[in-house]
């Protein structure tokens, strides 16, 4: 009987990876004998339908042909806050630049056009604390008052997830925090994501166990804890935790609970893990048969530095603060190693300072906008720096916006 059983099994499971066609009593039968398995049973399943999925001849060339679509790009940006939002100007001036973008090749032929859009969706620990009416405005209705290494943290992106995909227009999102910020514009970002599979890539530095970089500390803090219920070969953690996810493969986060049939979330096993955000989210997408696979580009586009010889372990988890490095050599610096975003700034920062290590740099892209000018100049000459050391001038002044 157990072998007869292992087999509907593994059929039932090779028919969901190829989409075989199931009668409706099996379907019933299914389901109500999947709520039976425990979840290690369930993820196991789905860990196997990604494996035939990925073993399978599948002409993906031809897949990504018929799901060429709009060039159109908007960019959910999801963040995590305490109670302020010190980079609020940088993020407004960000995000005006709401734009139809043409990318032109040699002379004056376009290449490709699209409208380019961003939006901000923000999940506060105190949302009664915060003073600006425009961040107020953004704030989800949803608080679950996260700490520091929390899992909590993975339900308020998850909560800013579904709000952001109630925009039918959003393609992607990205989670960031407080201490994020760009260090590209609009319209090079969103070129940048159309050069991968026709914007339906997502952007996750992630490893398993088998990597280089899996350290004892990880299989103590990670692995060890979710084995239980989650193939340990399925389980990823991504630094930093904060990435790009395409609207597809996070809809396909969101649908794990009705994949695993029992319509149970699965963020509460994640309770005891390090950095838990760190570790769901790309192993939630290894659950949906995503990672690895050449949908997911295994890099990051949120630059951020540990001091891995901190002598306490703890002190490792915190990144660097970059306030005395930025400018615009250190910007070019990121740049040039793939980087559009980057954590952590503690204090404000200077706008100017920001638009002329970050729009400045673009005025010799060929970028065409009809809404905001990329090539703003509100601001002094007097602002601009030479060297990625320099602060701006308000920069003491900014100390008072230190985040708490």
């Amino acid at each position: 009987m157990s072998e007869k059983n292992d087999f509907r099994s593994l059929l039932s499971s090779f028919q969901d990876a190829t989409n075989g066609a199931k009668s409706d009593k099996t379907k019933c039968r299914e389901t109500s004998n999947t709520k039976q398995y425990s979840l290690k049973q369930r993820t196991e399943r789905l860990w196997r339908i990604a494996q035939i999925r990925r073993a399978a001849s599948v002409n993906r060339s031809m897949e990504k042909s018929q799901t060429l679509g709009s060039k159109d790009v908007r960019i959910a940006v999801c963040a995590c806050v305490v109670d302020s939002f010190p980079q609020e100007k940088i993020w407004k001036s960000w995000m005006e630049t709401e734009i139809s973008i043409t990318s032109c090749g040699g002379g004056d032929k376009t290449q490709e056009s699209g409208k380019v859009s961003s939006e901000l969706y923000i999940h506060a620990k105190f949302p009664e604390k915060i003073r600006s009416d425009f961040i107020r405005s953004k704030v989800i209705s949803k608080t679950y008052r996260p700490n520091w290494n929390d899992v909590r943290v993975v339900r308020a992106m998850l909560a800013l997830a579904k709000e952001a995909l109630s925009d039918k227009y959003t393609t992607h999102v990205l989670f960031a925090t407080e201490s994020c910020i760009p260090i590209a514009t609009l319209p090079e970002i969103a070129e940048k994501l159309r050069m991968y599979n026709n914007g339906k890539c997502s952007f996750v530095d992630a490893y398993n166990s088998h990597d280089t970089r899996c350290t004892r500390f990880d299989e103590h803090h990670i692995w060890n804890i979710l084995a239980p219920n989650i193939p340990r070969d399925a389980i990823h953690k991504a630094l930093p935790g904060w990435c790009l996810l395409c609207r597809s493969h996070l809809q396909s986060i969101l649908d794990l609970p009705r994949e695993l049939k029992d319509g149970k979330e699965l963020w509460p096993i994640f309770d005891k893990v390090w950095a838990p955000e760190e570790a769901y989210f790309p192993t939630a997408l290894a659950l949906a048969g995503v990672l690895p696979g050449d949908e997911v580009i295994n890099k990051s586009l949120m630059y951020a530095e540990w001091d891995d010889k901190a002598k306490i372990h703890s002190d490792r988890a915190h990144p660097r603060f970059f306030d005395n490095h930025f400018g615009k050599n250190f910007v070019q610096s990121l740049r040039r190693d793939g980087y559009l975003f980057m954590r952590k700034l503690k204090y404000s920062l200077d706008e100017c300072l920001w638009k002329e290590a970050v729009i400045n740099e673009s005025k010799g892209k060929n970028l065409v906008g009809n809404k905001r000018s990329i090539q703003d100049t509100n601001c002094s000459t007097g602002n601009e720096v030479n060297s990625g050391n320099n602060r701006s001038a308000s920069y003491e002044e900014s100390k008072r916006h230190k985040i708490i």
